[in-house]
């Protein structure tokens, strides 16, 4: 709340201590202490307003009449003069009392003056005086007390006995919190170790699907290069039996025919050996990738245990190993290449090319 500060008071004060200041024979002690009063509530009046809300509001009023009352003819000054200082002083006293560094030396004097001058005062006046002194400032503490941040600051002991109990709580449920944190975290690993394997055992199943699928493809061209390896036969055979009495007019065609079907014979009795090959191939493809699978399962365990039992023996488990971790062959004799034959089918070309020619 705004007081001295405002423009009209800020002109009264002054007005007061020049009308002062021009009279000299205004001479007594009250007027001395005024001279000294006055220039801190013109200088600093924001000071004042900041630290003097009580006395604003309670004699704020009653100093702006006094004042008034001072420029009036009718009123005598030696009777005004000491109720404005003692308003004043109630400033003073305030301002003194809740200002951090206290207030000027020089007002020190007038707390000397009113000590050993406060019995000259009138009853009112006096009162006013004992107020300033003792009364007001246990008000202005007992306020003080009672606002929320002081309330709390007292009650900090209480608080801080609660925030000790609650800690403590906090402290048993992280603890018990960290053990489960702790056990989560090993299953979550324990899940992604098993979310990686069966990313790999799914990346296994789909290759194998895929294999599956080209062995079927194989198995139906094997089949068919063998139906079609035995129908030139049975064709030429039903053509013989169905002909026996005319054999001898056919003979010169079935010779010519002979050699040409029995390369083709030959020719197809190779790309089926091929796609036998490739059969063999993928069906062994297949028992490594199963093999693989049937790892990924046991892995993990086996490497967990593996590392605890070789600390104690490097070699417990070597036997196992190779048994386990070994290859697995499909034995079915020796399996030509793609290109395996190539050599004896251009020798058997060349064999009869030199028989036509001789």
């Amino acid at each position: 709340m705004a007081f001295f500060a405002l423009e009209e008071n800020q002109a009264i004060l002054r007005k007061f201590k020049e009308a002062l200041e021009e009279q000299p024979e205004l001479d007594p002690p009250v007027v001395e202490q005024l001279k000294i009063m006055l220039p801190f509530f013109i200088r600093n009046p924001q000071k004042f307003d900041q630290y003097c809300q009580e006395n604003i509001q309670s004699v704020g009023d009653l100093l702006r009449i006094n004042l008034d009352k001072y420029f009036l003819p009718e009123e005598r000054a030696s009777e005004i003069l000491p109720k404005i200082f003692v308003v004043l002083y109630g400033f003073i006293c305030e301002r003194d009392f809740v200002f951090p560094n206290g207030v000027n030396i020089e007002l020190s004097f007038t707390h000397h003056f009113v000590d050993e001058n406060i019995a000259k005062f009138e009853i009112s006046d006096r009162m006013l005086l004992w107020y300033a002194l003792y009364r007001m400032p246990i008000k202005i503490l007992k306020e003080l007390l009672h606002k929320p941040d002081i309330a709390n600051f007292l009650a900090f002991e209480e608080t801080a006995k609660k925030a000790s109990n609650m800690k403590s709580d906090w402290d048993a449920q992280i603890a018990q919190m960290s053990g489960a944190i702790e056990k989560w975290q090993g299953r979550l690993a324990e899940l992604k170790t098993e979310s990686n394997f069966v990313a790999l055992d799914q990346g296994f199943n789909q290759l194998a699907a895929s294999k599956k699928r080209e062995r079927q493809w194989s198995r139906r061209g094997m089949g068919l290069l063998g139906a079609l390896m035995l129908l030139p036969l049975v064709y030429e055979l039903w053509f013989v039996t169905g002909h026996i009495a005319e054999v001898a007019k056919y003979r010169e065609v079935l010779l010519y025919t002979l050699p040409a079907l029995t390369g083709l014979e030959l020719l197809l009795l190779y790309w089926f050996r091929v796609v036998l090959s490739n059969v063999r191939s993928l069906n062994a493809q297949l028992v490594q990738i199963e093999l693989r699978r049937s790892l990924c399962q046991f892995i993990q365990s086996y490497a967990d245990y593996s590392s605890k039992i070789k600390e104690k023996d490097k070699t417990a488990l070597e036997k196992f190993e190779n048994l386990i971790f070994s290859g697995i062959v499909s034995e079915g004799g020796a399996i030509p290449s793609t290109f395996d034959g190539v050599d004896q089918l251009a020798k058997l070309v060349s064999s009869v090319r030199s028989g036509k020619a001789g």
